[in-house]
């Protein structure tokens, strides 16, 4: 009962402490003047790496015990908090702008970590990336980039639909997107385009084009009618095809009969200028790389050479371009921060975060894990009855692991990408000054501060492991003396 009563108060009083720690991590990110390692300031708005602040504790605390030696043993202790408390919650990110990545701060026994959850790519689309998406459809278009660029190479990029989103309007002539649809869009057949849409609606033909937007599905019907006349068969994907959730042919789609009131399902992007605006938002959250993960366009380059950027877009200087392939896109990626905390996990069978398993060494003074004396019930050299005396001295070097997901080079400086100006294979100081060492975390030869590594805090860079290494004293005791020297 002592031991429940004292665990349950010791974690509310640390839970309200990390509930401030949170809000004031988060108001303090938003208000600091941003400065270069010059000390020239340069973003005056402060940062949203902690817009909304993620702070995770373990502390191996020693186990409070009622009994005649006291606590013995130790016992893990974690908790995590979440809070908003600025004024940046809708500024804009530029690319390159590292300041502004999102980051978790995690505690483990008094040693501070700061992981970003996210981290900037530049990919090249301009050519085949040799991979498929959904329900085995190519990942590169050879012939057409989409309905409006016939002719064109380019990629197809893939984004999720959610069931429930209305469909784009029919009138518009740069329409791409027929939204969520259970059923296949209409493929070129003699004398038009045919299916059978939603609720057995009418076989769609030229007059398609005017027919209302039943579920999206004649909308699905008018835009694969002009690919029809643009010789373009296959624009819109299958329902098949759509419904291939973990993009493996091999395995069985969502089921017919929960096709029309499932969650979400996949639908092809093309790259170009037309199916993905900046200036609009359209489309600027699809899966880029092909991770079945969705990234955030900020940046995007056509075969001309012409930049597009999301603080161009505010301005209104992306309108009139003509239409054009992309070639160049830059993104904010939620995989490639140290770590991913998207799922599924890229590595099911490992993935990031906190390990179970964990070891503890104790090193005690001279020998002795506890010593205890039991003295004579009266000494007379000093008119005191000397009940008991215990004394403990020692220290535990706890183990625990961190599995990481990528190497950025927050934790040990891997040369690339530049962000951080750190040599290679060094630890990186400025971010995470807990990391002591880099590589060979568990060789016992002296480096060259003369501290084995397995001594120390320390980051493999081949398996994204961090080695957490802390040292508790344990030093307390206790001596019950009674006095009976009075009159």
């Amino acid at each position: 009962m002592i031991r429940s009563w004292v665990n349950n108060n010791f974690l509310q009083n640390e839970y309200l402490r990390a509930m401030r720690m949170a809000f004031a991590k988060s108001f303090e990110s938003s208000m600091h003047q941003v400065t270069d390692s010059s000390g020239k300031v340069i973003d005056k708005s402060g940062d949203m790496s902690r817009a909304t602040a993620s702070l995770l504790f373990i502390e191996d605390r020693t186990t409070p015990d009622a009994n005649k030696y006291g606590a013995q043993t130790r016992t893990p202790y974690s908790l995590s908090v979440n809070a908003t408390f600025s004024k940046n919650l809708f500024k804009q990110i530029d690319f390159g702008e590292v300041w502004n990545i999102p980051v978790q701060d995690v505690f483990v026994n008094g040693q501070h970590f700061t992981f970003t959850t996210a981290g900037f790519e530049l990919y090249d689309v301009s050519s085949d990336p040799g991979s498929d998406g959904p329900g085995g459809v190519p990942r590169w278009s050879p012939l057409d980039c989409g309905s409006k660029l016939p002719g064109i190479p380019c990629q197809r990029f893939f984004k999720i639909v959610p069931n429930g989103g209305a469909a784009l309007n029919p009138n518009d002539p740069n329409t791409t997107d027929p939204g969520f649809c259970s059923v296949d869009p209409c493929q070129c057949a003699t004398g038009g385009c045919q299916t059978t849409c939603v609720n057995n609606q009418t076989i769609c033909n030229t007059s398609c084009a005017s027919s209302p937007d039943i579920n999206g599905c004649l909308l699905a019907c008018k835009v694969s009618f002009d690919s029809c006349v643009n010789s373009i068969p296959d624009y819109q994907l299958t329902a098949v095809q759509r419904f291939d959730l973990d993009w493996n042919v091999g395995t069985p789609p969502v089921d017919p009969a929960f096709r029309t009131n499932f969650a979400w399902q996949w639908n092809a992007v093309y790259a170009n200028t037309i199916d993905i605006d900046l200036d609009s938002g359209k489309n600027n959250s699809i899966d880029v790389d092909g991770d079945r993960k969705e990234e955030q366009i900020l940046e995007m380059e056509d075969n001309l050479g012409r930049r597009y950027t999301t603080h161009d877009a505010a301005e209104g200087k992306n309108k009139d371009k003509p239409k054009a392939v992309i070639n160049k896109v830059w993104v904010i990626d939620q995989q490639k921060g140290d770590l991913d905390v998207s799922e599924p996990p890229a590595n099911p069978f490992n993935p990031p975060g906190l390990k179970e398993n964990m070891q503890m060494f104790t090193y005690t003074q001279n020998g002795t894990y506890l010593q205890i004396l039991e003295g004579k019930l009266y000494n007379p050299e000093t008119n005191t009855t000397v009940r008991s005396v215990q004394k403990k001295d020692q220290v535990d070097i706890i183990w625990r692991f961190i599995q990481l997901s990528n190497d950025t080079g927050r934790l040990c400086g891997n040369g690339t990408p530049a962000w951080w100006d750190v040599p290679n294979h060094e630890p990186n100081t400025d971010q995470n000054p807990a990391v002591e060492a880099c590589n060979n975390c568990t060789s016992s030869i002296p480096d060259a501060d003369g501290i084995p590594n397995i001594q120390q805090t320390c980051f493999d860079e081949t398996t994204f492991m961090l080695y957490v290494r802390s040292q508790v004293h344990d030093r307390r005791g206790h001596k019950w003396i009674t006095d009976v020297s009075g009159p």
